[in-house]
């Protein structure tokens, strides 16, 4: 997505981030519910959390637990991540020692983990407080599989244990969201030029978010 598009509310309120299309595909003895995929399946991460929430403060890299994590997965569905200790997004720049640009996902103690690594992003960003930039030009993933897969528990009540990833190049992006009271806010503009345009002017409701 283009930054121009969330200029528009970055007048009017502050902004969360999300990885709106962190995508992949996961390999066949990854297992959704205790059973394997069995081939290799497409997914997409989209979490949501507060940039100015680092809870591991390190630089060349920002660690944000999300308050809203969803996985779809190709001919399986789309599932709810339950917010916890041990899911957290991760996002580095090549001054961590790793050298590179990366986005994943780890633990509270490290590992597991994985992390996709790329060449570039664009535009710039300072990782310990992001803003929307896009990785490209994916080089590797990093991961501590060997030793144990990455467990995301599901709202309903299962798991997600990814042990493996196929060979599609994954994708990363971070773009900005309006906050809740920024939605209304735009709704209240947009109702107030709707309204000049026409005969009788309206006075707005208040705003039901503030």
């Amino acid at each position: 997505m283009r930054l121009a598009r969330f200029l528009y509310f970055a007048v009017i309120a502050s902004l969360s981030l999300a990885p709106a299309a962190a995508t992949g595909e996961f390999g066949p003895t990854t297992t959704l519910n205790g059973a394997a995929l069995a081939a290799n399946t497409p997914f997409a991460f989209h979490a949501v959390f507060d940039p100015a929430n680092n809870v591991n403060p390190t630089p060349g890299a920002g660690y944000f637990r999300p308050t809203l994590f969803t996985i779809d997965i190709a001919g399986h569905g789309s599932f709810a991540g339950v917010p916890n200790v041990d899911l957290n997004v991760v996002v580095l720049d090549p001054t961590y020692h790793l050298g590179v640009y990366a986005a994943g996902l780890v633990t509270s103690a490290g590992t597991p983990f994985f992390l996709n690594t790329y060449a570039t992003v664009a535009p710039p960003f300072q990782p310990e407080s992001p803003t929307p930039t896009t990785f490209a030009s994916f080089l590797q993933t990093l991961d501590s599989f060997a030793e144990s897969p990455y467990v995301i528990p599901l709202t309903s009540g299962g798991t997600l244990a990814i042990h493996d990833f196929g060979p599609v190049s994954p994708t990363a992006t971070l773009v900005a969201i309006p906050e809740p009271a920024t939605l209304c806010i735009a709704a209240l503009c947009g109702a107030a030029l709707v309204a000049r345009r026409g005969c009788h002017r309206r006075v707005p409701r208040a705003c039901p978010c503030s």
